[in-house]
């Protein structure tokens, strides 16, 4: 797997290669780049994805990096958990592939809410083409895992 992320405070179409999960990780050079997260003190973070073998798999991930966590089947059930605490999640890892409403309109719909500019959002999905992964970083996710 790799991981990539928008490495531009403009969220355009560029990214940088950080390296293998399970690798090393380098930071990025460039100096435009968003800082990771912070994992100092307790975070929270809205897990979504249709597959409740995924969701346990990435939410036993976060609690082992200190991480609360919360999770959602799809889109519409996670944009109306995210409504109803608006400010209490610092990071969504989200799929691309889910009934309803996949990650990718999820994340168009959070991004359109000037009240979410500075959530977190990664997309952890199977979706590996390069097109996919560049239309997420332009959507404004921060992250892309496949």
């Amino acid at each position: 797997m790799k991981v990539f992320r928008n490495g531009r405070l403009d969220r355009t179409q560029s990214f940088t290669r950080l390296g293998d999960v399970g690798g090393n990780l380098q930071e990025p050079t460039d100096t435009a780049a968003r800082p990771y997260l912070s994992l100092e003190g307790q975070m929270k973070a809205l897990v979504v994805d249709d597959s409740k073998a995924m969701r346990r798999i990435i939410k036993q991930t976060l609690r082992d990096l200190g991480f609360d966590s919360d999770e959602a089947e799809n889109g519409v059930a996670a944009l109306s958990t995210l409504e109803a605490n608006p400010k209490e999640y610092d990071l969504i890892l989200v799929d691309w592939n889910m009934p309803e409403m996949n990650g990718y309109e999820f994340l168009c719909e959070v991004r359109k809410r000037d009240e979410y500019a500075d959530l977190n959002i990664l997309m952890v999905t199977t979706e590996n083409e390069v097109e996919q992964m560049l239309k997420a970083l332009d959507a404004g996710a921060n992250e892309y895992l496949m």
